[in-house]
């Protein structure tokens, strides 16, 4: 844990009551020990998106859906969520909670595959590019991602704290990746980077030039 527990309570006791929806996801994510944002992130997911009035989005590692549900809230009917996983069973699983619902249903596209390869297929502009994949490919996925985000969109990013680990004196390789990821992206001359200490630590970099 990054923050302190009574800290972090707070803020959860702070956010509003979620939607059916999102319980029914974050429950599932308890009873299956899925990992999920959760509701902190997810409420600063829609936050953001909603701050550069986001239209397009593209989710790097999608899991079952439940970060793209907080886009899709905030982007809306016109907008479109495009997800990306290694495991069709969580396509399967996304499309359940998502078939006939008011908020995705005509907004989530999923792919199934490396996120890498899709990312060679596809055109922007995206308004948000939001990463959460195996952590070594951070800095190969933001380098393919780079010339399909506007200049103005935020490129997001998951578990670049590492339960704090970027702090060890002996940090594990998949540690060192992350701080390697760090150090590029805050030196980046085309963007403007910060990390938000919530849960294990979600980087929102702006991109200011091509």
């Amino acid at each position: 844990m990054i923050m302190d527990a009574a800290v972090e309570k707070y803020l959860y006791d702070l956010l509003p009551q979620a939607d059916e929806k999102i319980r029914q996801m974050e429950a599932y994510g308890r009873e299956h020990n899925f990992p999920i944002v959760g509701p902190l992130v997810g409420h600063f997911l829609y936050q953001m998106a909603k701050t550069i009035q986001a239209k397009r989005v593209l989710e790097l590692g999608s899991g079952y859906g439940y970060s793209a549900y907080w886009f899709a809230k905030a982007v809306g009917k016109d907008g479109k969520v495009i997800c990306t996983d290694l495991a069709e069973k969580n396509l399967f699983l996304c499309e359940k909670y998502f078939e006939h619902d008011e908020v995705a249903t005509g907004v989530v596209r999923y792919e199934v595959g490396d996120a890498l390869e899709i990312l060679d297929r596809l055109e922007g502009p995206f308004d948000i590019v939001f990463m959460d994949i195996r952590k070594n490919e951070y800095t190969a996925a933001f380098e393919k991602s780079f010339p399909l985000l506007r200049v103005g969109g935020l490129f997001m990013a998951d578990n670049v704290l590492r339960k704090g680990d970027v702090v060890s004196d002996k940090p594990d390789e998949l540690t060192q990746a992350i701080q390697s990821f760090n150090h590029m992206i805050f030196h980046h001359p085309k963007m403007i980077s910060s990390i938000n200490p919530i849960r294990d630590g979600v980087l929102v970099s702006l991109k200011i030039a091509h």
